[in-house]
């Protein structure tokens, strides 16, 4: 029966550090369309172009500009942002790595040494809100300190480039 409820231990606690991670995820997703939301808002408000055109082929080059001014790699703040953005991503793997060794070493502990040792399953549920937690004080030290999302600068940066790419893909392509 003790093994029984150490097993029950284990798979409740992996099973709520995944309905857990689910959420984060989708509150992660509502997050970065908001944020994606405010770069275009900004761009929009700097270059008096609605958000819904900036996609247009005409607006390229103000893109392009808009880019090199402001969201440039030179920029101190830009840079704090991505390093930031590196950071946490870095933060974003440790979190599940040290999960991942927990478990495997409770599973270990329940085996080898004493089937008590199961409820320590649990601790992935506090190390995963932890992380969470510390992921979210973090970005918004980086948004005080910076004006930007950790890697907002660079990631803006890459949808700008992509931006570019799609339109010389469209204008080769018209031209054949």
């Amino acid at each position: 029966m003790a093994a029984l409820i150490a097993l029950a231990h284990i798979v409740g606690a992996i099973v709520v550090l995944i309905a857990f991670s689910v959420g984060v995820m989708m509150f992660a997703t509502w997050v970065g369309e908001r944020n994606r939301k405010a770069v275009l808002e900004e761009i929009s408000l700097a270059l008096g172009i609605p958000a819904e055109e900036l996609d247009g082929a005409e607006h390229v080059s103000k893109l392009l500009q808009f880019g090199a001014e402001r969201l440039s790699s030179e920029l101190l703040r830009n840079r704090i942002s991505d390093m930031c953005g590196w950071i946490q991503t870095a933060w974003g793997w440790l979190g599940p790595l040290l999960q991942v060794g927990v478990v495997l070493g409770v599973i270990w502990a329940t085996i080898a040494v004493d089937v008590a040792n199961g409820v320590n399953a649990w601790w992935i549920v506090g190390l995963a809100l932890f992380f969470w937690i510390a992921s979210l004080l973090f970005g918004f030290a980086c948004k005080l300190l910076t004006g930007r999302v950790p890697g907002q600068a660079r990631l803006t940066r890459k949808s700008l480039a992509e931006a570019v790419r799609r339109q010389r893909h469209v204008t080769v392509h018209s031209e054949d």
